[in-house]
Formats: structure tokens, sequence, C-alpha cells
């Protein structure tokens, strides 16, 4: 790992915190990076890296983190809840400020994302701007798509079977489930089907960068997508939406090309 590259353990409020810090010299603002979700946050660490370096080499420091119970951090995901992942991401900016008191912009991908946007609608002063890859937009969806994975396991080892409705259940009586090699909890279970982007309130005037996957070029965002921004900007939030062209790179096993994202990501004006 280079001289410019540092991992770290920051003191989170619910245990200790992994992350990895890319310098900039001279730097003009800090970025910190939410990763998605149990499998989509493995399969994309790499990209996250890419992008931090290049961040670095514009000029922004930037902080990769892990959330309580992901990744490296300290934790179970079980004992994860939305809230705690808030706390998570102030102690990160804290933690950057400490260092040099600079503008923060929040930057994530898929949930993470989402997670960033609502993290600043609670203290919209304290930021400069998200930077939103692929944003989750409704969370109920997101989670169901998530527990598909474990209804196609009962289904292929003959065991069972079990709906997303009956896991939930499971989940709300305070069971754990194993998703995908995941054992997840029911608060943020259910702190996820609760969330909605377009509900967010305290944007107005916030500066939100957006980059939306499209499969085709010429080929515009979805009307979904398009609800979300119109109802943030009406709350007014200032809502940038780019798009590149690429495969939905989060749910890939094997590296694709991402160059499209890191491309479009550079020809943002930030500050």
């Amino acid at each position: 790992m280079s001289d410019s590259v540092t991992p770290l353990f920051l003191d989170g409020p619910n245990g200790r915190l992994f992350a990895l810090h890319f310098a900039a010299p001279q730097a003009r603002a800090h970025i910190v990076y939410l990763p998605p979700f149990c499998e989509e946050m493995n399969r994309c660490r790499h990209l996250a890296a890419a992008q931090a370096r290049r961040f670095a080499a514009a000029g922004y420091s930037c902080l990769l983190l892990d959330l309580y119970g992901t990744g490296d951090s300290e934790g179970e995901l079980a004992q994860a809840s939305w809230s705690a992942w808030h706390e998570d991401a102030r102690a990160a900016v804290a933690w950057c400020r400490g260092r040099q008191d600079l503008p923060v912009f929040l930057w994530g991908l898929r949930l993470g994302a989402s997670l960033a946007l609502d993290v600043i609608a609670a203290t919209p002063r304290d930021f400069a701007g998200a930077i939103l890859w692929q944003p989750v937009t409704t969370g109920k969806t997101f989670f169901t798509q998530v527990l598909r994975a474990r209804i196609a396991y009962l289904s292929g080892a003959g065991l069972p079977p079990e709906t997303s409705d009956e896991i939930r259940a499971r989940l709300a009586q305070g069971e754990q489930v194993e998703v995908a090699g995941y054992l997840l909890g029911g608060a943020l279970a259910a702190d996820i089907d609760a969330f909605k982007l377009d509900s967010l309130q305290g944007l107005d005037g916030v500066n939100v960068h957006w980059l939306q996957q499209t499969s085709r070029a010429a080929e515009g965002p979805g009307g979904a997508v398009q609800k979300v921004v119109q109802r943030l900007e009406e709350g007014g939030a200032r809502v940038q939406v780019s798009l590149f062209q690429a495969p939905q790179l989060w749910q890939l096993s094997e590296r694709a090309d991402g160059q499209p994202l890191l491309d479009a990501t550079a020809r943002l004006e930030l500050c």
C-alpha cells in the first residue's frame, strides 16, 4: 500500500471502525465514503479504492469507511442499525475535521448512498454536498431483493421454502436470519424496509451529485428515478443527475469495467 494510503481504526460510538485514508497534498475538502450492503460492498471495494485515489489526486482527502458490523470494523451485522450507522458516519466526519477543518462531502454507493443523503438531511449545514452512486430509492424493494438470495438457497437445497414476508416476520420477532452468508437482525431490517429516499426532508440548498447507471447510450434515467429527483428538488435540493453506461457493477461476481463510472465522477464540479 502506498505511503498516501493509510489503513486505520477510528473510535466509533459503538466500536472501532476500520477505514482507509487516501491523503491529498494541499487538500481542499474531505470526502467520506459509505459502502453498499453485504456482498455489494465486497464486489465494489476495488472500485471505491480506484475512485478514492482519483479523488486524492484531484485534491480531495478521502476516507473509505467500514460501518459497524461490516468489513473489518468491530461488531456484528445482526446488531447494527440505521441510527448506529448515522453515528459511524459522523465519527468519520469528525476524524477528518480533526485532521483539517475543511468542507466535507459524503459519498456512497447503493444503500451507502441512501445513508449518506439521510445523514446530510439531519444536519445539512455540516456538509458541502453528496455524491451518490446508484442510490437505493426504496428500502423495502431493495431488501426484498436481498431476501431473494435466501429464498433461492432454500429452494436449491431442498429445504422448506420461505417467502419474504415470512422471513421479515421472523426478523420482527427477534430472530437472526442468515442470508447469503450474512446474519441479519430485525432492527436493521426494519430500518431498511422503512427507508424512502423521496421522503427525506431538510435538504434545502444541498448539492446532490447523482450518478445513475444506464445500459444503452442516449437512454435517460427511469421514471422512478425521475420522480424521486423531482421530489428532492421540490424540497429544495439541487440535484444533478449524470448517467454512466456500464453493467450493474455491484451485482457482478467478476470485476467489470468501472471506467465509465470513474470518468463520470471525474467530470463532477465539486469545489
